[in-house]
């Protein structure tokens, strides 16, 4: 059976605009960085906005709003299975019609109000496994950090220089000609002026990704990068110097949007043979955690069971050999691991063993 489903950038729109009104309806007023994130989201293209408008208008216009307000069927353990698009919204009752008015009312009175914004200024930023952050900057660069993950920021009058001392962000970097923006991380720099790109950092190597503009990536010699790591060890929650002099820095190449990069900056390797071209459904995929989702479109269980312990302070680990290249395809809320072991046992026949309160292991069914 072919569990596997390819997003096409029309859904990807859906969903996302789908979760932003989902986060609207939750209990907690959004906050300023998160209102700082729905506009960048929005703006992002003419599709992305009709969309959200599309839904606030099918909902403003719904006079069925109350038929909706009904306990779907679900047994006890089966509540946070796999959403579709029309079932999500079923779950969401008769609150979409609050919803739609302090998304209005919301929006027109704060969201396009530059002063509303949270700006942070220079210091070390992070999150803890499972948390996602945004990070408003003082000339209107935004970084998202995902899990676990943990910045230094440091602007000056030259230069607007972070350092990723852990993990992995998105940085949508506002124009400034006259000073250059750059990303140290372990032996690598990635410089821009005026894009967006990710970039994750794993030990020493480094996975670069660009959605808008351009990007140059050089490395750091050996003996800085050295002396940077022993510093960044013995201070992992304080400031960092970053490296000025830039004779220890030499260029290796540049990427343009819809390239990727992976690689090991001080290894004699050229650019050309780590770089790929990546598709918008793929890069949707992979910075799905934007939004608090993980996209799976046939990836192997061994991929994936990685990529959920990245999430989660629990170990989760494939105990039989035989389901580890099992395809699997679908979406996850972050967070919700009982949610994501759940629907692998249901959706892909998997047996789920709690071994201890720290350890799950995955078993092939025997029925």
């Amino acid at each position: 059976m072919n569990n596997v489903h390819e997003f096409t950038p029309t859904e990807m729109i859906e969903i996302e605009a789908s979760d932003w009104l989902a986060q609207m309806d939750g209990d907690q007023k959004l906050s300023q960085q998160e209102l700082a994130s729905l506009k960048q989201w929005m703006n992002r293209s003419p599709a992305h906005r009709a969309e959200i408008n599309r839904q606030i208008k099918f909902w403003q216009q719904a006079n069925v709003l109350t038929e909706l307000a009904f306990p779907l069927p679900h047994k006890k353990n089966q509540s946070n299975r796999f959403w579709s698009f029309p079932v999500f919204w079923q779950r969401m009752g008769v609150s979409v019609a609050a919803l739609v008015a302090v998304f209005v009312i919301g929006f027109s009175m704060n969201i396009q109000t530059p002063s509303a914004v949270h700006i942070s200024g220079n210091g070390v930023y992070e999150t803890r496994i499972g948390e996602q952050n945004a990070i408003t900057l003082v000339d209107g660069t935004v970084i998202e950090l995902n899990t676990a993950s943990r910045v230094q920021v440091d602007y000056t009058a030259q230069r607007r220089s972070i350092r990723l001392m852990q993990g992995e962000a998105f940085f949508t970097v506002n124009k400034d000609p006259h000073r250059v923006f750059e990303v140290a991380a372990g032996s690598g720099v990635v410089r821009a002026i005026g894009t967006a790109f990710a970039v994750r950092f794993n030990e020493q190597a480094l996975t670069v990704s660009v959605t808008e503009g351009k990007v140059a990536l050089a490395a750091v010699s050996s003996q800085a990068s050295q002396t940077s790591q022993a510093l960044q060890a013995s201070q992992t929650s304080q400031s960092l110097p970053f490296t000025s002099n830039q004779a220890d820095i030499a260029d290796i190449g540049s990427l343009v949007a819809g390239q990727r990069a992976e690689f090991e900056p001080l290894l004699a390797h050229t650019l050309e043979d780590v770089t790929e071209s990546i598709s918008i459904d793929v890069i949707g995929k992979e910075l799905a955690w934007r939004k608090g989702l993980l996209l799976f479109n046939g990836e192997s269980l061994t991929t994936v069971v990685k990529e959920m312990n990245r999430y989660t302070k629990l170990t989760i680990e494939i105990a039989d050999p035989s389901i580890a290249d099992i395809q699997i395809g679908g979406q996850f809320k972050v967070g919700e691991t009982e949610a994501m072991l759940e629907n692998l046992a249901v959706s892909f026949g998997l047996d789920i063993y709690q071994v201890n309160q720290h350890l799950v292991q995955l078993k092939k069914n025997k029925q």
